[in-house]
């Protein structure tokens, strides 16, 4: 099977964004991988070099970089002049279009190790659907931490979803690039930017949230396991939307993908799952 994935990231990332990528390289099975890296002008070629030659012991891999221009979204309130949110991964917004040929695509955020073969997430059925994505049990808390942050909820449909367990997580999707050229989902994106003028906490995570409500196909936690979410809020958060919990139970203990969301990454702090991340980087030999 012919499997597309898309990493993005810039100057100050690359290197973790390659360790990813590497680890991706030593689950493919006997998949075929197209590896789609949109970057900025802070990637220079010597640096696209090295991320080819992590892989090169794989030749079912085939690496293209894109360049993306980040600069369409300059100064609009996605862009709070942090480095909480680069720029270029909202490179993922426009992805229908940059491939117009390519019916589906699995994004993967940067701060991701791969575990296991990912063949069983991409055959998922997308059909009426515009995303595939685990559910963000965490957004509870998060809520309850930062109240003011999140009074655009309401007005988007964005706080029922997370009510019902229904919000997910952006750092992994299964994106259906046909479905999503048809109806003008970047399009649609990009008008609830333009139209948005307070400065979003979760940026276009909520967009995505909000454009896709009522088409979103949600998947096992295994495929996304973010190391910052606690089991037993976890389980609360699906017994409290009537979900049947053995899914992200057995999620947390046998994970495909494990995602370093939030701000403790493990090429900083010592944190959850960080000697994983170690290992993968060791073995790489980037880090």
């Amino acid at each position: 099977m012919k499997i597309n994935v898309a990493f993005a990231f810039d100057g100050k990332l690359w290197l973790q964004s390659a360790v990813s990528i590497y680890s991706l390289s030593l689950h493919t099975g006997g998949d075929r991988y197209n590896i789609y890296c949109l970057i900025d002008t802070s990637v220079h070629n010597a640096m696209c070099d090295v991320i080819r030659n992590v892989v090169k012991h794989n030749r079912r891999i085939k690496i293209h970089f894109l360049r993306f221009d980040a600069d369409i979204l300059k100064n609009n309130c996605y862009d709070d002049g942090t480095a909480r949110f680069p720029r270029v991964a909202m490179a993922r917004l426009f992805l229908p279009n940059m491939l117009p040929h390519q019916k589906k695509i699995l994004w993967l955020d940067s701060d991701i190790i791969v575990c296991d073969n990912l063949s069983g997430l991409y055959k998922t059925n997308l059909t009426g659907n515009f995303i595939a994505a685990i559910r963000d049990t965490g957004m509870d808390e998060v809520i309850k931490m930062y109240p003011k942050e999140f009074k655009h909820y309401d007005e988007y449909g964005l706080t029922e979803m997370v009510q019902r367990c229904e919000y997910v997580n952006s750092g992994v999707l299964l994106m259906n690039l046909r479905e999503m050229r048809a109806y003008g989902w970047t399009e649609r994106c990009l008008e609830r930017i333009s139209s948005e003028k307070r400065n979003i906490w979760y940026f276009d995570q909520d967009v995505i949230n909000s454009v896709s409500r009522g088409h979103i196909k949600y998947v096992s936690p295994r495929y996304n396991r973010m190391t910052k979410i606690n089991l037993q809020n976890a389980v609360s958060a699906y017994q409290r939307a009537g979900l049947p919990t053995e899914s992200i139970i057995d999620g947390f203990f046998d994970c495909a993908i494990l995602h370093y969301a939030g701000t403790q990454k493990p090429w900083r702090h010592e944190g959850p799952y960080w000697d994983v991340w170690t290992a993968y980087g060791q073995l790489s030999g980037l880090f």
